[in-house]
Parts: C-alpha cells; sequence; structure tokens
C-alpha cells in the first residue's frame, strides 16, 4: 500500500493518493477539507473513521465508513455514505453498489486480523498472497470458487492456514517456496 502526500498542507484544502488498503481517522476542519483519491473515486472527508481498499490489480475499490460521514465521487455518481455503508466501484464499467456492513470485520485487518464470511478461496488468495508473500495456485478449477469462512490471525504462519485447509476440507494444501498448491 502507498500514501501520497505533501510534507505540509498548504492552501485550502488537504489531499493525499490511496492506492492499496489504508485505515484513516480524520478530524473535521471546515477551512480546510480532507480529500482522498484512489484511481476510481474521490472521496470528501467530514471528520470520520473509514477504511479504502484500492489496490491496482483489484476489480473494484470499496471504501467501508466506521463513523462520521464521507462523500464519495465517482465519474458517473456521489454517494453520501452513513456508519457502516460501504460503496464499492467495479474498474471495468465504474458500476456502483452500496451494502451494509459490519466495519469491525472489515478493518479487523489493521489489529491483525482478516475475516472471511462466504468468500471464494480465489477471493482469500488474494488477500493472503499480500501478506504472506505466496502465490497460489489452483490444480483444480473448481477450487477456486469453494466458499471459504473464517479468521486468519497474522501473527500465524502460512502453514497455519495450510493445516486448517487440510482439516477442514477435502483439499489437500502444499508449500514449495513461496508457491501454495491447492488440489
Amino acid at each position: 500500500s502507498s500514501v501520497k502526500y505533501p510534507v505540509q498542507f498548504d492552501g485550502n484544502k488537504r489531499v493525499i493518493y490511496v492506492a492499496g488498503e489504508v485505515y484513516l481517522e480524520v478530524v473535521k476542519d471546515s477551512l480546510r477539507p480532507f480529500y482522498v483519491m484512489t484511481d476510481e473515486m474521490k472521496i470528501e472527508v467530514r471528520g470520520t473513521a473509514f477504511n479504502v481498499n484500492a489496490y491496482p490489480d483489484e476489480n473494484q475499490t470499496t471504501v467501508t465508513l466506521a463513523n462520521g460521514q464521507i462523500a464519495v465521487y465517482t465519474l458517473s455518481d456521489v454517494c453520501l455514505l452513513s456508519p457502516g455503508e460501504q460503496v464499492s466501484v467495479q474498474r471495468s464499467d465504474h458500476r456502483i453498489e452500496v451494502r451494509k456492513v459490519d466495519p469491525g470485520m472489515v478493518i479487523a485487518w489493521k489489529n491483525g486480523l482478516y475475516y472471511f464470511k462466504g468468500q471464494t478461496l480465489q477471493e482469500v488468495a488474494r488477500v493472503l498472497k499480500r501478506w504472506y508473500d505466496v502465490d497460489f495456485v489452483f490444480d483444480n478449477v473448481l477450487v477456486q470458487y469453494t466458499l471459504f469462512t473464517g479468521v486468519v490471525k497474522k501473527e500465524e504462519s502460512i502453514e497455519a492456514f495450510i493445516r486448517i485447509i487440510n482439516e477442514i476440507s477435502s483439499f489437500k494444501c502444499s508449500l514449495k517456496g513461496k508457491t501454495l498448491y491447492i488440489k
């Protein structure tokens, strides 16, 4: 993840640029509004805590509001979010979806936890790839669409994840170098 910002905010606004995932708590300053820029959106912050997930290699950018209020501007729309809401913007067609979520589960990563609820192993693999610097190879295409629900702790090694998958499923995982094979 990267955040680009000036050494000192000058003028009448504060602007940062984000790629990857960040959690921000911003103090309201009506004289100098705060903006977060990603490839897909501009977020106007109105004194709040929120999470931005804007990895360039993902199909969507999401913003989850924990508290306060934000306005999200895209190429075609503007959304005002309330606490517990998440907006997703699809990179391919800029389609917007707003839904209710548990912000605690979304921002748990900053405390060393990833919650997965009904996500495909392919989605889980994308998250864990960044975390553990391991490539995932699915020997059977259908395996990657298997749904996974669980919690992965950052302090646990990739071997702990492998052990869990091997114990709770009919899949077999093996780690060779920096590649995790799941079949």
